[in-house]
């Protein structure tokens, strides 16, 4: 996989596409006035400052570099060789959050969640098994083979019910409006304090959240 001007434009035009009570969170997060700055700023807030405005002008680094980097420091394993492009390496992000997230359950919790997933149907304790205990590779198989929207459809219930049986209550479960709560969760309990810099504070929530929007969109 190596880094395109392409992630860019593509991350542009999925903004472009989100609603603006989607993107509230991103632009309080990074700033901005539209689409384009929003983008710029998320770039900027990837690069390392003093490369970014000498050797850059202030443009930071193309999306996926972004990408690649919150995948290497939250212990994301994957041969390079088997994602095509940053939107699937987002997916392997999202997967490792949530089942880092489920792995912190309680034996009871675990139960319970077991439960939540048998009222949900059969469906989703089937996608649940498929998502959480795949590789890379073949996480990514059952992505192109169900697609996005769909896979939107059978995750934001699961997540919210991962998010209950911690005692956080989810009203009208969606995936961008779960990410932050969840985030919150997932990185307050495992993500090292040296990794949850100043500027991973930012940059790991936004490429979680632009995954979960991709998937909400169909991208």
């Amino acid at each position: 996989m190596e880094s395109t001007p392409r992630s860019t434009e593509r991350l542009l035009k999925l903004l472009i596409k989100a609603s603006a009570k989607e993107l509230t969170e991103l632009y309080e997060r990074h700033g901005g006035n539209n689409q384009a700055d929003l983008v710029t700023e998320i770039r900027r807030d990837g690069s390392n400052s003093v490369t970014t405005w000498i050797f850059r002008f202030g443009e930071g680094v193309h999306y996926d570099k972004i990408v690649m980097d919150v995948a290497s420091k939250v212990g994301v394993k994957y041969d390079p060789n088997d994602v095509a492009n940053e939107t699937e390496l987002e997916l392997l992000i999202v997967q490792h959050l949530v089942r880092n997230h489920f792995d912190l359950l309680s034996p009871a919790e675990r139960a319970e969640f077991e439960r939540h997933l048998k009222e949900l149907g059969e469906e989703y304790d089937s996608f649940w098994k498929q998502f959480s205990q795949a590789t890379g590779a073949a996480l990514l198989a059952i992505v192109r083979r169900l697609g996005a929207g769909f896979i939107a459809q059978l995750l934001a219930p699961i997540m919210a019910r991962l998010l209950v049986v911690r005692g956080l209550a989810v009203i009208g479960p969606r995936l961008v409006g779960l990410a932050i709560p969840f985030l919150n969760v997932a990185m307050a309990a495992w993500l090292a304090i040296d990794i949850a810099g100043p500027a991973y504070r930012k940059t790991v929530p936004t490429v979680f959240q632009v995954a979960l929007l991709r998937l909400q969109h169909g991208q």
